[in-house]
């Protein structure tokens, strides 16, 4: 199988389940933080078997400066790993990472990590630690670990290559 050609961007990853409460924050700030950087978003956001409305509020929330918006929807709900691999085998740029909807994870390591990836590095793993404890290592040629304490774990790579999730 041929991998096929992406545009240089970032794509974004959104699973939610049942989320009507918070997925308009969520929109808003993707939204916000794509106004801030220099590269191309995309975001998708996957429904995983919601019950409570949650797509009709995505649908209906005027994106300003995200160009690109995604939303696939599960009949039921097949678990987040699955609405991930939904999401990455749909991205459209050759960067993709995703983050959980209830925004647990800082938006501004999304260009931190991209940048990253286009220094060359394969893949960009960030990881959460507890207080005062850093480090940062190269695990591989390809690799990059950034680490900081206020972290989540995040995985960012590049589409040309051919990963298994």
């Amino acid at each position: 199988m041929v991998a096929k050609e992406r545009e240089q961007g970032l794509t974004v990853v959104v699973p939610y389940l049942n989320e009507a409460d918070g997925i308009e924050e969520c929109c808003k700030a993707v939204d916000q933080y794509a106004g801030t950087i220099d590269f191309p978003l995309e975001a998708i956001f996957v429904d995983d078997g919601s019950t409570d409305g949650t797509t009709a509020i995505i649908q209906k929330f005027h994106f300003r400066q995200i160009k690109k918006v995604k939303v696939i929807t599960f009949a039921k709900n097949f678990g987040s790993h699955a609405a991930i691999r939904a999401g990455t085998l749909h991205a459209q740029f050759d960067v993709c990472t995703w983050m959980g909807s209830d925004l647990q994870e800082p938006i501004e390591f999304l260009e931190i990590a991209y940048r990253k990836i286009r220094q060359g590095y394969d893949a960009v793993y960030v990881k959460k630690f507890r207080e005062g404890v850093k480090s940062k290592s190269l695990f591989f040629k390809g690799l990059f670990f950034f680490d900081e304490e206020i972290c989540s774990a995040k995985l960012f790579f590049r589409g040309d290559k051919q990963y298994c999730f």
